[in-house]
């Protein structure tokens, strides 16, 4: 098997990696990580949660929960593949 050192190619797989982890199918999470790797080109700051180290196994949101997130339910549940804006915004390692 050939490997790369290619940062983009890296990149993409240890997103779709992450994305299968967090629950989504192989297609799905493949798609998600190449349109995140247009966002990345596009320099857009947006994130989704489901990239964020607070996004808990149950699906909520660690940083809400501490009461980091003002205005936010403590038992917030976010819609994970949305691009957003988050001032508690932490990538998640692979």
């Amino acid at each position: 098997m050939e490997t790369t050192n290619d940062p983009t190619v890296v990149r993409l797989a240890k997103r779709t990696e992450l994305f299968k982890r967090r629950g989504l199918e192989e297609e799905q999470a493949l798609e998600l990580a190449e349109a995140l790797r247009y966002r990345d080109g596009d320099f857009d700051d947006r994130r989704m949660c489901i990239e964020c180290a607070h996004l808990q196994r149950d699906g909520g949101c660690f940083a809400a929960r501490q009461g980091w997130i003002q205005g936010a339910a403590l038992y917030l549940t976010p819609v994970q593949t949305m691009l957003q804006r988050c001032g508690q915004f932490e990538w998640q390692i692979p």
